[in-house]
């Protein structure tokens, strides 16, 4: 329900998605794989980095085995398409194959190599403009956020955590800094001041409690060891129309 609502705040319905995500023992490009396909909008491709076969033989074959498992199962998902080491100019090209078709992407990743992947369309002059960028994992900087943006593309964070799945994204007017609407249907969250770790700065922590019975873990106040600010937000947006009025 909260992917349909980040579809529905961008207008994503329809649009052809690619995931751009590492092999096992990530499971980001199974898991948003998985949950197109039963969102009926089937991953159209899965571009992935890192995972030289002399290294990681492994991980390769067992993820190409839950590949053909899910197949199976009747969920459609790509096969993982491996980049060349430290090049994300296939991923760019492809973006611009699609827009120039007036089709322009969703793409979902993590937020360094995503910018990587506006950084080699800028470089080989590509037009990858109208591309849709859901970017988690680490802070979306302003730096990086003008980077895609001058692509002509847009961006959006996702503040999702392993140990308790997707806290929140930002919506279309969340344009600047790291922010999110907080899903408080599957988590609460409070802050609580501290000192951080080798320095002499306090800063907010932010803890976290576990809501849904089927969450990863059953957690209470529990430190992630992310800080930032928790307050209300006056959105008309669809995130803020559901119920989900708080800023992290």
């Amino acid at each position: 329900a909260q992917h349909m609502l980040t579809r529905l705040e961008f207008a994503l319905l329809g649009r052809p998605e690619i995931v751009l995500a590492p092999l096992l023992p990530s499971n980001w490009g199974l898991l948003f794989s998985v949950r197109a396909g039963r969102e009926r909008s089937p991953m159209e491709r899965w571009f992935t980095y890192g995972g030289r076969f002399r290294e990681a033989w492994h991980y390769r074959v067992a993820t190409h085995a839950l590949v053909h498992l899910a197949r199976l199962a009747g969920a459609p998902m790509p096969s993982p398409e491996y980049l060349p080491p430290d090049d994300f100019a296939p991923v760019a090209e492809y973006l611009a194959r699609r827009r120039a078709a007036g089709q322009p992407c969703v793409v979902h990743g993590l937020v360094s190599p995503v910018v990587r992947i506006a950084m080699a369309a800028r470089q080989a002059g590509l037009d990858i403009s109208g591309t849709f960028f859901r970017a988690g994992g680490e802070a979306l900087t302003d730096a990086k956020r003008e980077l895609v943006e001058s692509t002509g593309s847009e961006i959006t964070p996702s503040y999702v955590v392993s140990e308790l799945g997707a806290v929140g994204v930002g919506c279309r007017r969340m344009r600047r800094g790291n922010s999110v609407h907080h899903f408080a249907d599957s988590t609460a969250v409070i802050r609580r001041r501290v000192r951080a770790p080798l320095t002499d700065t306090d800063v907010d922590a932010i803890l976290f409690t576990t809501l849904l019975p089927f969450s990863p873990r059953v957690l209470i106040n529990a430190d992630m060891g992310d800080c930032g600010v928790v307050e209300p937000v006056n959105c008309d947006c669809t995130f803020a129309q559901a119920g989900f009025t708080t800023c992290v």
